[in-house]
């Protein structure tokens, strides 16, 4: 998988994720939204489904092609859904891995 460089160019369908808020930045940017951040038991159950599994995938242990984390050797975040082997079954990209709460 070739990833694209950090500081160059990227194509506008690339959706990156947003780093270096805080929840209260989070909070007021989805209030402005119309909208409100999930709480922990609805992110909780985003990324375990109703059958409870373990990784937002399922539960096979994490690995280079479902997640950007210290073993996908990438050092830094990278677009939302380049991972799509790490996607729910149900279509959320990203619950684990790729940048830290």
């Amino acid at each position: 998988m070739e990833l694209p460089h950090r500081y160059g160019w990227v194509p506008e369908s690339q959706q990156w994720p947003v780093t270096g808020v805080t929840w209260f930045d989070a909070e007021a940017c989805c209030a402005w939204k119309g909208g409100r951040l999930p709480a922990e038991a609805e992110w909780q159950r985003s990324a375990e489904g109703l059958d409870r599994r373990k990784y937002p995938w399922g539960n096979e242990k994490p690995d280079p092609g479902r997640a950007n984390y210290d073993k996908t050797k990438v050092g830094y975040p990278t677009p939302v859904g380049l991972f799509p082997r790490g996607a729910t079954p149900e279509g959320a990209h990203d619950l684990a891995g790729n940048v830290w709460e």
